[in-house]
């Protein structure tokens, strides 16, 4: 009995970071022309990012360049959570990802606009996002079939 109750408190406790992680703030930089990039908005709305701020502006290079965001990973649109950075249309998955304290990931991006990437939700076009690190390294964080399965 003593297992499972450790278990349960093992599962509310990794939801209570998910939780307070998703419970800080997401400021979304984008252009006011671009209703893929609100569409995305939409999408972490619906996914329980619910305080989500956005800043309609045509200044992203700067925006891109103040958050340290690699130039080969740029997208549309940029969102920040504290100090991590989500660039471009990326699945709530890989967010939760990025928030999640035990990875030392700074950024996630999906670089361009993938036509299979929420927000975009054209199918058939398989996609990367990748994960930045405090010391610049990219990798593959997920692959994406293109089925809009995100």
């Amino acid at each position: 009995m003593k297992k499972g109750i450790f278990k349960k408190f093992i599962v509310l406790g990794l939801a209570s970071v998910s939780f307070v992680a998703m419970a800080e703030q997401m400021v979304v930089y984008k252009s006011i022309y671009c209703g893929c990039c609100s569409e995305w908005v939409n999408y972490m709305r619906k996914n329980g990012f619910t305080d989500i701020k956005v800043i309609n502006t045509e200044n992203f290079i700067s925006v891109k360049k103040e958050h340290k965001i690699p130039s080969n990973m740029y997208s549309c649109h940029t969102a920040v959570i504290g100090n991590k950075v989500i660039e471009g249309h990326i699945p709530v998955q890989d967010v939760k990802a990025l928030l999640d304290s035990k990875n030392n990931l700074r950024i996630v991006a999906a670089p361009g606009m993938p036509p299979s990437s929420p927000g975009m939700d054209i199918p058939g076009t398989p996609y990367q996002t990748f994960g930045v690190n405090g010391f610049g390294q990219v990798s593959v964080l997920s692959e994406y079939d293109g089925s809009l399965e995100y």
